[in-house]
């Protein structure tokens, strides 16, 4: 089992990052759906089978295709072996909440991308 080191961050909210956000819960329900419907288990069966439709879907870097498949497989994980407790609400699983995560060397593409974005933001703001 790996061990993740989370680390929250401050932002200002904009349109586009709120969209960010939602892209990778889209992205992060299609993989579980998929997963789901297909009986994947593996991060890469997953993402192999999903690739090509998810570049269709997506014009993102295929880090975030990466980064959706390993948290919908964690996810996907813990979720089976609730339902073999009997501890599970519904035999449905859906993501709600709005987050991303990366691996850590992708880390660095996902804040280059935030800071670019702030400044444009802060630009575009000053130009008023």
């Amino acid at each position: 089992m790996e061990i993740t080191l989370s680390v929250p961050f401050g932002y200002e909210q904009s349109e586009e990052i709120r969209k960010l956000l939602e892209d990778f819960r889209d992205m992060l329900n299609f993989c579980i759906e998929r997963a789901l419907k297909d009986n994947i288990t593996s991060y890469a069966r997953l993402r192999k089978h999903i690739y090509k439709e998810w570049k269709s879907r997506w014009d993102y870097s295929t880090h975030f295709c990466h980064s959706a498949c390993a948290v919908a497989t964690s996810i996907l994980k813990s979720w089976r072996r609730l339902k073999r407790k009997g501890m599970t609400r519904s035999d449905r699983l859906v993501a709600r909440k709005l987050f991303i995560r990366q691996r850590k060397h992708n880390l660095y593409f996902v804040l280059f991308f935030l800071s670019r974005l702030v400044r444009f933001l802060l630009l575009a703001v000053d130009g008023i």
